[in-house]
């Protein structure tokens, strides 16, 4: 008979910390909490938010602490963002590049310090992203090299979608960021509105060429703007918890009332997965290496 390895990779050895943790800690050993719960109520129109809206949205900042992008918060030490943040990597300077990210404001001056974190990061950009053949596969997953410690009402994750069929499924579905509010202004507070998935044959009329595998087409209930990729759609799930189901990309020249496309999460549900930075793989791998005990334990008292 074949003998099973308990790890996967020499460097999955560290996750024997996260198996004598189980044991020892009274609680989660990653901070992990709810996902998808924030700890605030919203309005149904375009507002200025507080920090506990939406806890898990993030501001990608340059090198001169500049807001480029948005990140999204899925996990105590990973985020995703659009690949398009970073397609210029290599043509402008290098303190336009996203380097930091803080999650925990709501106001991208950072007013707020005393619940931010802040983190620089590894970027794993898609495979398939391809920046002069159309955007396509735009996502990126972000590592971020200091760990969020502990979840709390200002900083913590929102759950991954995995279900496709999306304009089915979800009915109530909200977009948030710090795009332009018209055609003249920059806000620096967080805008959230309404909005629903719809056709994709309507985003195909409008853009011609429209992936539907890649994207989703969102409909706004409000006027919407360009200029924030990375912002999250959210919807909310049959139990309640917000979803990460698409990311600001395919974006409209001007301020109006036209659908948009947003990154289709769902068909990237398996490279986010592959990417999630290693403590996370550590804690997946703890949690089944117990519940695999205890199977066994159960199996020893009933025999």
């Amino acid at each position: 008979m074949k003998r099973r390895r308990l790890f996967a990779a020499r460097n999955e050895w560290p996750c024997v910390f996260a198996l004598v943790l189980i044991f020892i800690s009274p609680g989660p050993i990653d901070g992990k909490a709810d996902c998808g719960v924030p700890s605030v109520s919203f309005l149904s129109h375009l507002v200025d938010l507080t920090p506990e809206t939406w806890p898990w949205i993030g501001s990608l900042r340059n090198n001169v602490n500049e807001h480029i992008c948005t990140a999204v918060l899925i996990s105590s030490n990973t985020a995703v963002s659009t690949a398009s943040c970073f397609d210029y990597e290599n043509l402008v300077e290098f303190l336009d590049l996203p380097a930091v990210a803080i999650f925990g404001s709501a106001d991208k001056r950072l007013v707020y310090t005393s619940y931010q974190h802040a983190s620089t990061f590894d970027v794993t950009l898609h495979p398939g992203h391809n920046m002069y053949a159309g955007l396509e596969h735009d996502i990126a997953i972000l590592q971020l090299h200091k760990p969020v410690e502990e979840f709390t009402s200002y900083v913590s994750p929102i759950c991954v979608n995995s279900q496709e069929k999306e304009e089915e499924v979800f009915t109530h579905c909200k977009l948030a960021g710090w795009g332009w509010a018209d055609d003249l202004i920059m806000p620096d507070d967080l805008q959230s509105t309404s909005v629903s998935i719809t056709s994709h044959n309507i985003c195909v009329n409008i853009y011609g060429v429209f992936d539907k595998q890649s994207f989703l087409c969102v409909e706004p209930s409000s006027k919407i703007c360009s200029n924030d990729p990375g912002s999250p759609l959210m919807c909310k799930s049959h139990d309640g918890r917000w979803t990460l189901v698409g990311l600001s990309s395919y974006e409209t020249e001007h301020c109006d009332f036209r659908p948009v496309g947003y990154t289709r999460i769902s068909s990237y549900v398996n490279f986010i997965q592959a990417n999630e930075a290693a403590s996370t793989r550590c804690t997946l791998l703890a949690v089944h290496v117990v519940t695999l005990l205890l199977i066994s334990g159960l199996k020893l008292i009933t025999s």
